[in-house]
């Protein structure tokens, strides 16, 4: 029997809107990876808190591993259901398959090698590749939908730990609210399922440890978390045999995808080190090089390598984390407490003099770190090239691994 395309009754009846929607969708969400990888960079300049920082990776990894998903699967999918067309018409035209005898100038024996082994009925070639493109396309969503849950955990968890901040601080909110919000989570999404596995059989069906279980499932049945209605969460389960196979099977899932996901992902380019530093010019140094380049937020900078002002304009992004070093004042990884440290005890020179400085602030913008900001006299500095060094934060016991800059540039006249 054949429907009003002329394909089998047998065929998928979603297969139209499987190809809507992975040909409506494939070619935006192979560029959300790149996007989200820009919003995660902008989210920590303007979150500008080690701590809080901190919850917002998993939530990045869970998005983009969640595109991912779906990117590939729809990008699978059109490969698989350009095959199924292919195959359709090919039918058409030749029903049945080529015959060997007429179609195929070959040597009999491997004529009688196909005639063994080659597929005979095309129909069922057909359908198992229906079939095969409708299982990838919802396993693929639904390991996707499997983001959405721990996701909306994270911001919840963020959330708190944003409205906590103002009465104790980043680091204590964040431990309050994974106290109080995700770990209690985790436990009623976990321990119910294990004590099930181990004790479930020495139960009665109407004992309070039963009734108790019953009700654990009905609240993570409420908050989608029971995993009934993830088709393909109950398939790897039903694959992994028991609990240890399954935990291990989610877990190097998300291991592979998530090292898939960070590894391609731009990251702000560190503060040099004595031992590091580089006193060649390079783009991160100069305003007019940099540009809005996200991954140079945290470097020092100038307003360019060509100076033909009797003035030299430095400027000093606040980073995220202290510079390493031996005061004692300086450990608490506070914007504040940073920031303070910096405008203390930060030392410029020139052509290794040492330059008097009084430091302002700068307010953050979008795209940028609060930044603290300091005008130098040139006028005494003759023509040529010169060398600006930034030394952070003393550090005494490994003074090799103390942060520093140096920025070059060239004196013109005007």
């Amino acid at each position: 029997m054949m429907d009003r395309h002329g394909l089998s009754k047998q065929t998928t009846p979603t297969w139209e809107a499987e190809l809507l929607i992975s040909g409506a969708s494939v070619f935006a969400l192979l560029q959300m990876p790149a996007w989200l990888d820009i919003q995660f960079l902008l989210m920590q300049i303007r979150i500008h808190d080690t701590y809080l920082i901190a919850i917002g990776l998993p939530l990045f990894l869970y998005l983009k591993i969640a595109v991912m998903c779906l990117a590939a699967t729809f990008l699978v999918h059109l490969c698989l259901r350009a095959y199924w067309v292919g195959l359709i018409g090919l039918d058409s035209v030749i029903p049945g398959g080529p015959s060997l005898d007429e179609h195929l100038k070959q040597g009999p024996h491997y004529k009688a090698h196909l005639a063994k082994y080659r597929i005979t009925d095309t129909k069922a070639a057909i359908e198992r590749t229906d079939n095969r493109a409708t299982l990838l396309f919802a396993f693929g969503v639904g390991m996707a939908a499997m983001m959405i849950i721990p996701a909306l955990l994270v911001c919840a968890t963020g959330a708190a730990a944003l409205l906590l901040k103002s009465f104790m601080g980043s680091k204590l909110a964040l431990i309050t609210a994974l106290a109080v919000i995700a770990i209690p989570i985790l436990l009623a999404s976990t321990a119910p399922s294990l004590i099930d596995k181990y004790y479930g059989e020495r139960f009665a069906v109407n004992s309070r440890a039963a009734r108790f279980l019953e009700k654990s499932y009905g609240m993570l049945r409420s908050i989608g978390m029971d995993g009934s209605s993830n088709l393909p969460a109950l398939y790897m389960y039903g694959w992994a045999r028991n609990f240890r196979s399954a935990l291990l099977l989610f877990a190097g899932l998300g291991m592979v995808m998530g090292t898939i996901a960070m590894s391609n992902a731009p990251r702000f380019i560190p503060i040099s080190t004595q031992e590091k530093v580089v006193a060649a010019l390079e783009d991160a140094d100069y305003a007019d090089t940099r540009g809005d380049d996200l991954r140079f937020a945290q470097r020092a900078y100038i307003q360019s390598a060509e100076i033909t002002e009797n003035w030299l304009d430095v400027r000093v992004p606040i980073p995220f984390k202290q510079p390493k070093n031996t005061l004692i004042e300086c450990q608490k990884n506070t914007a504040e407490r940073i920031r303070a440290c910096l405008q203390t005890h930060i030392k410029l020179f020139l052509d290794g003099n040492p330059m008097p400085v009084s430091w302002k602030q700068q307010s953050a913008t979008e795209m940028q770190l609060p930044t603290l900001r300091a005008i130098i006299d040139l006028q005494q500095i003759g023509e040529g090239p010169h060398t600006l060094t930034i030394d952070y934060l003393p550090n005494i016991k490994t003074p090799n691994k103390a942060a520093q800059e140096r920025i070059a540039f060239w004196k013109l006249s005007k």
